[in-house]
């Protein structure tokens, strides 16, 4: 059984743990103490601002309170891919015909998630167990329950999420029929988070002095965080543990509690993985086409694929936009709360850059998604590369939603902003058309990675991606460029004053010139190249 359970593990996580020679394990263990390292040491840091700075007490609940609240984030994280893994997965059907039990498959697609779970652990809690030990005096018990404790914590997380997956899947085919619904319910959520928002920006005072009502504010933040440790439920008793109170029946209650969820799952969730998987559905579908089909332009016909494949996963496209949607209520918060405090030119300057470093950032990383645009072709790209069509007319109609959809929110935003008073009508457009031209060039730079690195046989054997390399990318370019041009932008702001805005734009227009030259030379010297 072990050795069944190992070989179908291995499988699933493909070559991302496997290591050609020694040397290569050797120096790849070296990277990832490094970088644990250096995790603690910034852990370390912030907590050091946060106590001696910021003046925020750093005690055990400051520490419960981060605690819960990251395992509430792993768990809805950890819920949506085991629903992807465990009902939406191409790769069931190849793991069921193994000559394996089929608990085995469903404990493996377990084992799989508990190591990227623990992974996420041994990166974020250990460093932060170890800084607060180090900056705050612990026995040496808090050590060595911490260390314990990285290895527990992601078994709740994992067992919890598998359970969570079976409403969600139900859930997800209900939108799935009825994606107008969906719709409103987003519509409807977002409405009342506005109105929500404006309720309480509203009671904001004018002018807002941040230095004399600091304690008041430092205050409210610790009454937060202790009421909401009401809400921490069993994740207490991990804290009890590292604090050394009821250590035995503690420790006891989270192995139960375990032990628990782990029957839970064998009786729930493994045999609905199992009729799920079993029971096809590839004969459900009845297609009715209403119209005949006619004739499309070389571009035309390339778009409405994409346009298509779209309409049929709607949930997961205002998914993709999610974050451009929130975009436009915390740009208005902040400016709210900055309309609100007298500012000194560095103020100002302050001000303009943190505009442009948050759009910035939201915009980008909204384009992850278009990291994974060819890839999501899987085994089709055999057909996408063979049709009668040029490159660039293939790769632009994958982009082109993306840049209509986002440039619209962008828009929106930035007349919004303009509407309710926090912008100027001159900083209103100018920020919209830097938006838009780094917009536009970290579009065409996230579909250069996904040239440069794809990922068809993954997609193609699992219908989904996890921990995409080409993803985590476009994040990170994007949120260095969001800091780049924030932070020139405030510079520019506080020496140059009106040149400032065309300093910055005309930085805008080189990057997207930059990066659509060497899009277009990539795709030209690797398109023709990409091998399933």
């Amino acid at each position: 059984m072990f050795n069944r359970m190992k070989t179908l593990v291995l499988l699933q996580l493909d070559n991302r743990y496997r290591y050609k020679s020694k040397r290569a394990l050797i120096a790849k263990l070296a990277v990832k103490t490094g970088v644990f390292v250096i995790c603690t040491l910034v852990m370390f840091g912030v907590l050091y601002l946060l106590k001696y700075v910021v003046n925020l007490p750093v005690t055990k609940d400051f520490l419960l309170f981060v605690l819960a609240l990251s395992q509430y984030v792993g768990i809805a994280v950890t819920t949506i891919g085991l629903k992807r893994a465990l009902y939406d997965s191409n790769d069931n059907a190849i793991l069921f015909a193994f000559p394996a039990k089929h608990s085995e498959v469903f404990y493996s697609k377990l084992a799989v998630f508990y190591i990227g779970e623990f992974s996420k652990s041994l990166f974020f809690l250990l460093p932060l167990f170890l800084a607060f030990g180090f900056l705050t005096p612990v026995s040496a018990w808090f050590f060595v329950n911490s260390a314990l404790m990285i290895f527990v914590l992601p078994t709740l997380t994992v067992l919890i999420a598998a359970l969570l997956c079976i409403p969600l899947m139900y859930l997800s085919k209900f939108f799935r029929r009825f994606p107008a619904v969906y719709s409103v319910l987003l519509v409807a959520v977002a409405v009342l988070l506005f109105a929500g928002l404006t309720s309480l920006l509203v009671k904001v005072p004018k002018p807002l002095r941040i230095v004399a009502i600091y304690n008041t504010i430092i205050n409210g933040i610790v009454k937060v965080i202790v009421n909401s440790n009401r809400f921490a439920l069993f994740y207490s008793f991990a804290a009890d543990i590292l604090f050394l109170k009821n250590v035995g029946l503690n420790w006891l209650f989270l192995l139960a509690l375990s032990a628990a969820l782990l029957v839970c799952n064998y009786f729930l969730a493994r045999p609905l993985f199992f009729r799920m998987v079993a029971s096809s559905s590839e004969n459900a579908v009845e297609k009715k086409h209403r119209t005949d089909y006619k004739t499309k332009g070389e571009f035309g016909a390339f778009l409405f694929k994409e346009l298509t494949l779209a309409k049929r996963n709607i949930g997961r496209v205002l998914n993709n936009y999610l974050l451009l949607f929130v975009m436009p209520f915390l740009m208005y918060s902040v400016n709210h709360i900055f309309g609100s405090i007298e500012l000194s030119s560095r103020g100002n300057a302050l001000v303009f850059g943190v505009n442009m470093l948050i759009g910035l950032a939201f915009v980008t990383a909204s384009n992850s998604h278009t990291a994974t645009a060819l890839s999501e072709e899987g085994g089709e790209f055999v057909l996408l590369k063979t049709a009668p069509g040029r490159t660039y007319k293939i790769a632009f109609a994958k982009i082109v939603s993306n840049l209509v959809v986002s440039s619209a929110i962008i828009v929106v935003t930035s007349a919004l902003m303009f509407a309710f008073g926090s912008l100027a009508a001159a900083d209103a457009v100018f920020l919209v058309l830097c938006y838009l031209f780094v917009n536009v060039g970290h579009i065409l730079w996230s579909l250069e990675l996904d040239i440069k690195n794809p990922q068809l046989r993954e997609f193609a054997s699992t219908g989904h991606f996890q921990n995409n390399k080409n993803v985590s990318a476009s994040i990170v370019f994007g949120l260095v460029t969001a800091l780049l041009f924030g932070a020139l932008s405030a510079v520019l702001y506080l020496f140059m004053g009106v040149w400032s805005q065309m300093i910055t734009l005309a930085l805008a227009l080189i990057f997207v010139a930059v990066r659509f030259y060497l899009f277009n030379l990539n795709m030209k010297c690797l398109f023709e190249r990409i091998e399933f």
